[in-house]
């Protein structure tokens, strides 16, 4: 579960509580814990992101040389 910060219902209540430059450090405070707690997260999904790109390619190129294949056998058979 990814974690989000600050709490959508806790900033609505916070912006009618605290002036601006409160705010803006509890808003801050917020971002930066949770972009650490994600950041495992974060770098897992680009690890699986790349694989997965990895993997396309190379399932592109195995169906090409399929075609091909395909090519040649019928060519040599006609």
């Amino acid at each position: 579960m990814w974690d989000e910060r600050p709490n959508w219902d806790e900033l609505l209540r916070s912006a009618e509580e605290l002036d601006v430059a409160s705010m803006h450090a509890w808003v801050a405070e917020g971002c930066v814990l949770s972009l650490k707690d994600n950041e495992p997260k974060v770098v897992k999904k680009a690890h699986c992101a790349a694989n997965a790109r990895r993997l396309a390619l190379i399932e592109a190129a195995l169906v090409g040389a399929s075609l091909i294949s395909l090519l040649v056998v019928n060519a040599a058979a006609s």
